[in-house]
């Protein structure tokens, strides 16, 4: 097998494009404390990129925003689906979360106020490793995290990134007006 290159959190974006290009990667593990923190992908660069020079996405101090690289396409639930049916749901859809409410119609009005969690893949992932019968079993509001952790389009994404370590979180709504808009 070949080494698996990897960035530190720590690392800047330059980094690891560099990282990218030069070993022909399209994804990129980063890694914290010798452990995975999550992984960066050409994608998600070239929505950085494409985000970067347009208006209103950085700050006073030339730091970009949230507004620059979230999301718009957020996926919902209701607390009492079954986890095999989410995951189905989720593979189908090629999204890694669903905001978790706790009936249809509080889908339909998207406030945050409604949302009483998330779940993602990897809590999926999670109860499958634990209990590999439990899909079937158990419903989104057996490992749906809560309460919901939002944030706001106007912070700036060093902030986002503490938020997500110090909540060991992935995905973190963005909200606007109570509006569940988006999905960091």
């Amino acid at each position: 097998t070949s080494e698996i290159i990897t960035a530190d959190i720590k690392s800047n974006l330059y980094d690891c494009i560099e990282l990218m290009v030069k070993h022909r990667i399209r994804k990129l593990p980063v890694t914290k404390n010798n452990g995975l923190a999550g992984i960066i992908t050409a994608t998600d660069m070239l929505n950085i990129f494409d985000h970067f020079f347009s208006k209103n996405i950085i700050d006073s101090s030339g730091i970009p925003l949230v507004k620059a690289i979230f999301s718009k396409r957020v996926a919902r639930t209701t607390n009492q689906v079954k986890l095999s049916t989410v995951w189905r749901y989720m593979i189908d859809n090629k999204v890694g979360h669903c905001i978790v409410y706790e009936n249809a119609h509080d889908i339909q009005q998207s406030k945050e106020a409604n949302a009483i969690g998330i779940i993602t893949i990897k809590d999926l992932f999670d109860e499958f490793y634990k209990n590999p019968d439990s899909l079937d079993k158990l419903k989104v509001i057996h490992i749906m995290k809560h309460p919901i952790v939002s944030i706001n389009p106007g912070a700036d994404i060093f902030e986002a990134n503490s938020l997500m370590l110090e909540k060991n979180f992935r995905r973190i709504p963005v909200v606007v007006n109570s509006q569940i808009v988006g999905i960091l």
